[in-house]
Protein backbone atom coordinates (compact mmCIF):
# COMPACT_ATOMS: atom_id res chain seq x y z
CA UNK A 1 0.00 0.00 0.00
CA UNK A 2 1.15 3.52 -0.79
CA UNK A 3 0.04 6.69 1.02
CA UNK A 4 1.14 10.12 -0.24
CA UNK A 5 0.83 13.56 1.36
CA UNK A 6 0.80 16.75 -0.72
CA UNK A 7 0.07 20.41 -0.06
CA UNK A 8 1.56 23.54 1.45
CA UNK A 9 4.15 23.98 4.21
CA UNK A 10 2.29 21.58 6.50
CA UNK A 11 3.11 18.79 4.03
CA UNK A 12 6.54 20.23 3.27
CA UNK A 13 7.57 20.43 6.91
CA UNK A 14 6.37 16.89 7.50
CA UNK A 15 9.03 15.83 5.02
CA UNK A 16 11.66 18.30 6.26
CA UNK A 17 11.27 17.14 9.84
CA UNK A 18 12.00 13.57 8.70
CA UNK A 19 8.59 12.38 9.86
CA UNK A 20 7.90 10.20 6.83
CA UNK A 21 9.64 7.10 8.22
CA UNK A 22 7.76 7.28 11.54
CA UNK A 23 4.48 7.83 9.69
CA UNK A 24 5.24 4.86 7.46
CA UNK A 25 5.76 2.68 10.55
CA UNK A 26 2.63 4.06 12.19
CA UNK A 27 0.51 3.29 9.12
CA UNK A 28 1.98 -0.20 8.73
CA UNK A 29 1.15 -1.03 12.35
CA UNK A 30 -2.27 0.62 12.22
CA UNK A 31 -3.32 -1.10 9.01
CA UNK A 32 -1.59 -4.40 9.73
CA UNK A 33 0.21 -4.48 6.39
CA UNK A 34 3.33 -2.97 4.80
CA UNK A 35 2.75 0.68 3.88
CA UNK A 36 5.03 3.10 2.06
CA UNK A 37 4.52 6.77 2.91
CA UNK A 38 5.88 9.80 1.06
CA UNK A 39 5.17 13.51 1.66
CA UNK A 40 5.87 16.44 -0.63
CA UNK A 41 4.80 20.03 -0.03
CA UNK A 42 5.87 23.59 -0.62
CA UNK A 43 5.48 26.55 1.71
CA UNK A 44 3.13 29.30 0.59
CA UNK A 45 1.07 27.22 -1.84
CA UNK A 46 -2.58 28.13 -2.14
CA UNK A 47 -5.12 25.44 -3.01
CA UNK A 48 -5.11 26.39 -6.69
CA UNK A 49 -1.34 26.03 -6.78
CA UNK A 50 -1.50 22.66 -5.01
CA UNK A 51 -3.73 21.56 -7.89
CA UNK A 52 -1.45 23.00 -10.57
CA UNK A 53 1.58 21.35 -9.00
CA UNK A 54 -0.04 17.99 -9.70
CA UNK A 55 0.84 18.59 -13.37
CA UNK A 56 4.39 18.74 -14.69
CA UNK A 57 3.28 20.86 -17.67
CA UNK A 58 1.90 23.51 -15.31
CA UNK A 59 4.96 23.66 -13.09
CA UNK A 60 7.24 24.17 -16.08
CA UNK A 61 5.77 27.66 -16.18
CA UNK A 62 7.76 30.39 -14.45
CA UNK A 63 4.48 31.74 -13.06
CA UNK A 64 3.88 28.56 -11.11
CA UNK A 65 7.48 27.81 -10.28
CA UNK A 66 9.56 25.12 -11.87
CA UNK A 67 11.43 22.62 -9.76
CA UNK A 68 8.55 21.32 -7.65
CA UNK A 69 5.86 18.93 -8.80
CA UNK A 70 3.78 16.12 -7.31
CA UNK A 71 2.76 14.54 -10.61
CA UNK A 72 5.28 11.73 -10.24
CA UNK A 73 3.75 10.81 -6.88
CA UNK A 74 0.26 10.70 -8.37
CA UNK A 75 1.56 8.53 -11.20
CA UNK A 76 2.68 5.95 -8.62
CA UNK A 77 -1.06 5.24 -8.15
CA UNK A 78 -1.17 5.62 -4.37
CA UNK A 79 -4.10 4.18 -2.48
CA UNK A 80 -4.55 7.41 -0.51
CA UNK A 81 -3.43 11.00 -1.00
CA UNK A 82 -3.51 13.24 2.06
CA UNK A 83 -4.18 16.87 1.04
CA UNK A 84 -3.20 19.84 3.18
CA UNK A 85 -4.29 23.23 1.86
CA UNK A 86 -6.23 26.29 2.94
CA UNK A 87 -4.06 28.36 5.25
CA UNK A 88 -2.53 30.39 2.43
CA UNK A 89 -5.93 30.95 0.79
CA UNK A 90 -7.11 32.50 4.05
CA UNK A 91 -3.84 34.42 4.42
CA UNK A 92 -4.60 36.20 1.13
CA UNK A 93 -8.38 36.46 1.73
CA UNK A 94 -9.09 34.68 -1.56
CA UNK A 95 -12.59 33.66 -0.50
CA UNK A 96 -14.16 30.41 0.61
CA UNK A 97 -15.90 29.67 -2.70
CA UNK A 98 -12.64 29.87 -4.66
CA UNK A 99 -11.06 27.55 -2.11
CA UNK A 100 -13.90 25.06 -2.37
CA UNK A 101 -13.70 25.10 -6.17
CA UNK A 102 -9.97 24.39 -6.10
CA UNK A 103 -10.39 21.58 -3.59
CA UNK A 104 -13.08 20.14 -5.86
CA UNK A 105 -10.57 19.98 -8.71
CA UNK A 106 -8.00 18.23 -6.50
CA UNK A 107 -10.57 15.72 -5.25
CA UNK A 108 -11.99 15.04 -8.71
CA UNK A 109 -8.54 14.46 -10.19
CA UNK A 110 -7.68 11.94 -7.48
CA UNK A 111 -11.01 10.13 -7.78
CA UNK A 112 -10.59 9.91 -11.56
CA UNK A 113 -7.36 8.00 -10.90
CA UNK A 114 -9.05 5.69 -8.36
CA UNK A 115 -7.17 7.34 -5.49
CA UNK A 116 -8.95 8.04 -2.20
CA UNK A 117 -8.49 11.67 -1.12
CA UNK A 118 -7.81 12.25 2.59
CA UNK A 119 -8.65 15.89 3.30
CA UNK A 120 -7.14 17.47 6.41
CA UNK A 121 -9.40 20.16 7.83
CA UNK A 122 -7.17 23.11 8.66
CA UNK A 123 -7.45 24.15 12.34
CA UNK A 124 -7.32 27.72 13.58
CA UNK A 125 -3.84 29.20 13.22
CA UNK A 126 -2.75 32.69 14.17
CA UNK A 127 -2.93 34.31 10.75
CA UNK A 128 -3.59 37.75 12.18
CA UNK A 129 -0.28 37.70 14.01
CA UNK A 130 1.49 36.49 10.88
CA UNK A 131 -0.07 39.15 8.68
CA UNK A 132 0.75 42.02 11.01
CA UNK A 133 4.20 42.04 9.44
CA UNK A 134 2.90 42.42 5.91
CA UNK A 135 3.67 45.67 4.06
CA UNK A 136 0.78 48.14 4.03
CA UNK A 137 0.34 47.70 0.28
CA UNK A 138 -0.15 43.95 0.70
CA UNK A 139 -2.62 44.46 3.54
CA UNK A 140 -4.62 46.84 1.35
CA UNK A 141 -4.72 44.23 -1.39
CA UNK A 142 -5.89 41.62 1.11
CA UNK A 143 -8.58 44.03 2.28
CA UNK A 144 -9.85 44.59 -1.27
CA UNK A 145 -10.02 40.84 -1.86
CA UNK A 146 -11.85 40.42 1.45
CA UNK A 147 -14.50 42.91 0.34
CA UNK A 148 -14.83 41.36 -3.12
CA UNK A 149 -15.10 37.78 -1.89
CA UNK A 150 -17.01 38.53 1.30
CA UNK A 151 -14.45 36.54 3.27
CA UNK A 152 -13.46 37.00 6.89
CA UNK A 153 -10.24 38.83 7.78
CA UNK A 154 -7.45 36.21 7.88
CA UNK A 155 -9.75 33.46 9.18
CA UNK A 156 -8.89 29.93 8.05
CA UNK A 157 -11.71 28.34 10.06
CA UNK A 158 -14.30 29.87 7.74
CA UNK A 159 -12.62 28.07 4.84
CA UNK A 160 -12.57 24.77 6.71
CA UNK A 161 -16.21 25.05 7.74
CA UNK A 162 -17.37 25.90 4.23
CA UNK A 163 -15.40 22.99 2.77
CA UNK A 164 -17.09 20.54 5.15
CA UNK A 165 -20.49 21.92 4.23
CA UNK A 166 -19.67 21.64 0.54
CA UNK A 167 -18.45 18.05 0.83
CA UNK A 168 -21.74 17.13 2.50
CA UNK A 169 -23.86 19.06 -0.02
CA UNK A 170 -22.21 17.49 -3.07
CA UNK A 171 -21.95 13.93 -1.77
CA UNK A 172 -18.15 14.07 -1.82
CA UNK A 173 -18.21 13.28 1.88
CA UNK A 174 -19.11 9.72 0.89
CA UNK A 175 -16.09 9.48 -1.42
CA UNK A 176 -13.31 11.14 0.58
CA UNK A 177 -11.91 10.72 4.07
CA UNK A 178 -12.03 13.84 6.23
CA UNK A 179 -9.59 14.41 9.08
CA UNK A 180 -11.51 16.84 11.24
CA UNK A 181 -9.97 19.31 13.67
CA UNK A 182 -12.26 18.06 16.41
CA UNK A 183 -10.51 14.69 16.26
CA UNK A 184 -7.10 16.02 17.27
CA UNK A 185 -6.86 19.82 17.57
CA UNK A 186 -10.23 21.49 18.25
CA UNK A 187 -8.68 24.61 19.79
CA UNK A 188 -6.12 25.23 17.06
CA UNK A 189 -3.08 27.25 18.10
CA UNK A 190 -4.79 28.03 21.41
CA UNK A 191 -4.59 24.38 22.45
CA UNK A 192 -3.08 24.14 25.95
CA UNK A 193 -1.05 21.11 24.88
CA UNK A 194 1.23 23.44 22.85
CA UNK A 195 1.08 21.76 19.45
CA UNK A 196 2.57 24.64 17.44
CA UNK A 197 5.91 26.26 16.85
CA UNK A 198 6.42 29.80 18.14
CA UNK A 199 4.92 31.21 14.93
CA UNK A 200 1.54 29.67 15.89
CA UNK A 201 1.13 28.61 12.26
CA UNK A 202 3.14 25.40 11.91
CA UNK A 203 3.01 22.24 13.99
CA UNK A 204 5.80 21.18 16.29
CA UNK A 205 6.86 17.56 16.75
CA UNK A 206 4.08 16.78 19.20
CA UNK A 207 1.52 18.41 16.92
CA UNK A 208 2.59 16.20 14.04
CA UNK A 209 2.46 13.16 16.33
CA UNK A 210 -1.20 13.85 17.05
CA UNK A 211 -2.06 14.66 13.46
CA UNK A 212 -0.28 11.59 12.09
CA UNK A 213 -2.06 9.40 14.62
CA UNK A 214 -5.40 10.85 13.56
CA UNK A 215 -4.69 10.43 9.84
CA UNK A 216 -3.69 6.82 10.50
CA UNK A 217 -6.88 6.15 12.47
CA UNK A 218 -9.05 7.66 9.73
CA UNK A 219 -7.40 5.56 7.01
CA UNK A 220 -7.44 2.39 9.14
CA UNK A 221 -11.17 2.86 9.84
CA UNK A 222 -11.73 2.93 6.09
CA UNK A 223 -10.16 -0.50 5.79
Amino acid sequence: MLVVMIGDSWAGMHQQQARDSSMQHRLSVGLGKPVKFVSSGKGGLKSKEVYYHMFRSATDSADIGAGFCTQELIELSPDYVVVMAGINDARANLGVEAYVKNMDMIIELLLEHDICPVIVEMPEVNLRRLCLGKPLYDKMGDGVRMLITGSSWYDVTAYSHRLKEHLAETGFLQKVLLVECSQWNPMGYKDSRHLYLDDEIHLNEYGYELLDSCITAVIAANG
